[in-house]
């Protein structure tokens, strides 16, 4: 099973265990060429294994870093901030609501 990474850890021991974990995942999924075999062996989706493995042989593949939400530099502060209670307002009255009715 994958390390837990939160927020902000990108110089924490866990995400360093992270990149480790999915860099031998993509490595061995490489080398063995059979990605259910890695997904099941190291306890990952496949789709997770056929990320890394892509990560592993192209470099330049998302080579960038990981970003927050993309969308969020195209509101105002105040609009950000009544959006945001607006939107814990509803998760607070139906918490498992899935789509919008």
């Amino acid at each position: 099973m994958p390390p837990r990474v939160g927020r902000d850890l990108e110089h924490s021991r866990a995400y360093s265990r992270y990149r480790r974990y999915a860099q031998v995942v993509g490595l061995a999924a490489t080398f063995f060429g059979r990605k259910r075999m890695v997904a099941r062996h190291f306890g990952c989706s496949v789709d997770f294994v056929r990320y890394h493995t892509r990560k592993a042989v192209d470099p330049t593949f998302h080579a960038g870093r990981w970003g927050g939400s993309q969308g969020a530099a195209r509101f105002t502060p105040h609009a950000a901030a009544i959006l945001e209670t607006v939107l814990w307002q509803e998760v607070r009255a139906d918490p498992i609501r899935t789509s919008a009715v």
